[in-house]
């Protein structure tokens, strides 16, 4: 009689024999990788059998991208490096990254915009709807609204009506569910505004932050041009796109000399702009303006850059704000960021992030420490990396918009002189027109996350007016002229 050990069959797929380990008898590496093989069928059946096909491709799509990308990634490492190079206080303008990528000397100084009233007003009403398509989630208490069941999507819309003043009559279209590669969206006709508005959701369910991980670049052709894309974005992109093509020519009939206005934030950003740039390209005639507020990243240079982006879209970032940096080629810079440190001033993980603690000493001084006189040396390493694939970054023409005074104060040693957040400035919020290049890696940051918040984005605009002048912002505007 067979043993029940000569029973078992010894599977081992292709994929699992370096994860073996040689010390485990070899009968045992059978089982294991008979019980792998097993679970994951298991796994696979399952998630066909409750996840669209969409989704169950992107999520093995996601997979075989991050295990490329993490096989070398040391999260201690990371975090150690992280604090380094946040006291090394980089620049967004520096000069020698900048060159390295290619940036005309004419644009590495950056460019004040002054706005007029009737630009800012026109401005703040769309900043407004890119807050109210999120609905609940956007939802401020005056917001709140009665004898609607709570979480439905007429819940939704009514909070983006009252948040935008919109009326119901004007919404030609709403879908508040999304699904992977696409992102809830509104259409609405605002004779207020001589408009036709497209807005689009930023990220909010599992299905957006799956479209939002399937992060590989893909081969496109925008307006004559080869480059490349964020996958997940453009493919929500050209959905819509397809989706909505003949609504908008029916609509463009009806009001021929109505501006098509495209907008959203953080994934609704990014949707927008490959919405727009495919809309030009069908309909080259179209008066369309893209205003994509922290928009994720969605082209590579080639075509973010180009001269139909920069007269149809406005890439608006709040400061630090982190999302806009983010791509496949942004995190390979940002692994070469940590090579760096390693190579130059060594990690020092125990020293930097459990001795600090035990000596009640600032973990930032102690990196400014290590560092000593490598700064330069460090810094020059870091602008020089090179990737194997580029950074997507900010479309169209960038604005960078810093929330009233930003004087950073200097960094030593012997202590760490913090700007104090929670006192308001006092001066006018500054806003420049920046390098799309400058937003192609990650720099760690203090509000990198908090600058992301939709309702940032509304501040600082209402900041803005408020210096300008009276503006009633619980009316609706009057026709403004074109930004910029």
């Amino acid at each position: 009689m067979a043993t029940e050990e000569e029973q078992i069959e010894i599977i081992i797929p292709n994929d699992a024999t370096s994860e073996i380990d040689d010390n485990i008898p070899q009968s045992q590496n059978g089982k294991l990788a008979s019980l792998k093989a097993w679970l994951k069928k298991s796994l696979d059946e399952t998630a066909r059998k409750y996840l669209s096909s969409d989704t169950h491709s992107a999520l093995y799509q996601i997979y075989d991208m991050f295990k490329k990308q993490m096989n070398d990634f040391n999260t201690v490492d990371a975090i150690a490096a992280t604090l380094y190079i946040y006291v090394l206080d980089i620049p967004l303008l520096d000069k020698t990254y900048l060159t390295c990528q290619g940036v005309d000397p004419a644009r590495l100084e950056p460019q004040p915009i002054d706005l007029s009233e009737k630009q800012l007003k026109r401005l703040f009403e769309i900043t407004r709807y890119t807050i109210g398509i999120y609905g609940v989630m956007g939802i401020k208490p005056k917001d709140l609204v009665e004898n609607v069941e709570f979480k439905t999507e007429e819940f939704n819309l009514t909070v983006f009506l009252n948040h935008t003043k919109t009326k119901k009559e004007e919404v030609v279209e709403y879908s508040a569910s999304a699904n992977t590669y696409d992102p809830s969206y509104l259409i609405c006709v605002k004779k207020s505004m001589n408009a036709i508005l497209i807005v689009l959701r930023g990220t909010l369910s599992l299905s957006d932050c799956v479209t939002d991980l399937i992060a590989s670049p893909e081969q496109v052709n925008v307006f004559g041009i080869e480059g490349l894309c964020h996958s997940g974005i453009f493919h929500a992109g050209k959905r819509r796109f397809v989706a909505l093509a003949s609504k908008m020519e029916m609509l463009h009939s009806l009001y021929p000399d109505y501006q098509i206005i495209i907008t959203g934030h953080s994934l609704g950003g990014g949707v927008g702009i490959v919405l727009s740039a495919l809309l030009l390209e069908t309909y080259p005639d179209w008066d369309i303006k893209c205003f994509a507020f922290a928009p994720a990243a969605a082209f590579s240079k080639e075509i973010a850059c180009c001269k139909q982006m920069k007269n149809m879209v406005i890439s608006l970032i709040n400061n630090n704000d982190i999302v806009p940096r983010l791509s496949l080629g942004s995190f390979e810079y940002f692994k070469g960021m940590i090579k760096c440190v390693k190579d130059i001033v060594g990690i020092h993980a125990k020293e930097l992030l459990v001795d600090s603690v035990k000596q009640v000493e600032n973990p930032m001084t102690i990196a400014l420490k290590i560092i000593g006189n490598k700064k330069d040396e460090l810094v020059h390493s870091i602008n020089l990396i090179t990737t194997t694939h580029p950074p997507f970054i900010p479309s169209g023409r960038v604005i960078q918009m810093i929330p009233g005074k930003s004087v950073p104060k200097p960094i030593s040693p012997d202590g760490i002189e913090l700007e104090d957040l929670t006192k308001p400035s006092e001066d006018l919020p500054q806003w420049f027109e920046v390098p799309n290049e400058a937003f192609g890696r990650i720099l760690p940051k203090m509000s990198m996350y908090i600058d992301h918040i939709p309702h940032s984005y509304e501040s600082i605009v209402n900041d803005c007016i408020k210096e300008i002048g009276k503006f009633d912002f619980n009316k609706p505007q009057t026709n403004g002229t074109d930004l910029l």
